[in-house]
């Protein structure tokens, strides 16, 4: 595809796994190419909401204006793909697509969360939650079982106390 001027490009949709100009999907192997396009995130009836976004190309998409300028071997943080990137602005993509930025994000985060204590067995694990108290639904369920079980005996034990004394 020729470089048209920017009133006339085209607009892409984005697709992790996707080359964004042909829509066809990487092979196992197959380079992305990370080159920036209009991207088209909402489209109404005549009206289309486009930014300008890091998106993957393949092979056969890209320019030779577009291989000269990507110059930097890498891998996707998130799925792996082999990707080739250029500097864009002043970052190099680390990532393929939104998907792999989320995947990547959540396993940053679950990455620096320090090991819990199980509330019930007391085993050691790596919460996924920030407010997770358990290691199992076994656990959970557990606790939940012995809570009510406890609290259905306070109740019962507080009504005998409230009810008056008919043998006095």
């Amino acid at each position: 595809m020729a470089p048209l001027d920017d009133n006339a490009r085209p607009f892409y949709f984005k697709q992790a796994g996707h080359c964004t100009r042909c829509r066809e999907p990487f092979g196992h192997n197959a380079t992305a190419y990370m080159v920036r396009e209009k991207v088209a995130w909402r489209v109404l009836s005549y009206v289309a909401f486009t930014q300008w976004e890091t998106a993957p190309v393949c092979d056969a998409c890209v320019c030779v204006s577009e291989h000269a300028v990507l110059a930097h071997d890498t891998t996707c943080a998130g799925c792996g793909q082999r990707m080739r990137v250029g500097v864009i602005g002043y970052t190099v993509a680390t990532v393929c697509s939104n998907r792999c930025a989320q995947r990547d994000r959540r396993r940053r985060r679950r990455r620096d969360r320090p090991w819990t204590r199980c509330s019930v067995c007391e085993k050691h694990f790596l919460p996924i939650r920030v407010d997770a108290k358990f290691c199992s639904n076994r656990c959970r369920q557990s606790d939940y079982r012995k809570r009510i079980s406890r609290d259905k005996s306070l109740s019962v034990t507080a009504s005998r106390n409230t009810l008056p004394n008919a043998n006095r």
